[in-house]
């Protein structure tokens, strides 16, 4: 609370906390012995110049040393836009967030990320379980769509392409956008369910920009309902 919030064009400065921001870690290892970890984090964007930070941190680790590299970690983001500031290496984004070079929010959030991934790490030595994947027709069931395609007129260019015929958002009862939502879910061997990745083109902006409350938006509320 106090610092800016970054993913409007206008960065406000946070006032309160709607909902908590978290990072969200799966390690998954197959028969062989291949490990791969990604990490969902309640923000706008994880930067490279922070995804560097996290990889030394966890180099630092006695208990992560030499496990994660950038071949087996992926940190991804929910797309809130209004989470705290982010540091990146790019200009355009460090102007708004005016981090120079780790603020405490940066800080936090590194730190936040590397316990995740620690303790998701720890859990996958002892905890045997299965995937399962859908793709659920998100609206099908609803009265109005879930979003709103931003570039309408360049895919409406796409017409006669054997892909876009296929394409389940084609129709503009759906406002051309894909309706479906892919589901990853995770469960203990008894079917104790622990997580699920889910992959569904609509913005964190539910919350627009007059808000000034730290939030996890959408995707963040919906999380917090499985958890």
């Amino acid at each position: 609370i106090g610092g800016r919030l970054s993913g409007y064009d206008a960065p406000d400065i946070a006032a309160g906390i709607h909902t908590r921001i978290w990072a969200r870690s799966f390690v998954f290892e197959d028969t062989d012995g291949n490990l791969v970890c990604y990490v969902v984090c309640d923000r706008w964007i994880v930067s490279n110049a922070m995804f560097g930070v996290v990889l030394q941190q966890l180099e630092n680790q006695t208990s992560t040393q030499g496990v994660f590299t950038r071949r087996n970690l992926a940190l991804g983001a929910t797309h809130t836009h209004s989470a705290s500031s982010v540091w990146s290496q790019y200009g355009i984004l460090q102007f708004q967030s005016v981090n120079t070079p780790l603020s405490l929010s940066d800080s936090i959030l590194a730190s936040g990320i590397v316990k995740s991934i620690t303790d998701a790490y720890e859990m996958s030595r002892t905890t045997n379980g299965y995937l399962q994947y859908r793709v659920n027709p998100t609206a099908s069931n609803v009265a109005a769509p879930l979003g709103k395609n931003r570039a309408e007129s360049a895919f409406l260019a796409n017409k006669g392409d054997p892909d876009f015929e296929s394409y389940p958002g084609k129709s503009a009862a759906f406002l051309h956008i894909n309706p479906e939502m892919t589901v990853l879910k995770v469960t203990k061997e008894d079917g104790t369910a622990i997580g699920m990745l889910s992959w569904f083109g609509v913005q964190g902006t539910s919350n627009d920009q007059n808000s000034n409350l730290i939030s996890g938006d959408n995707k963040g509320v919906a999380a917090a309902y499985f958890e």
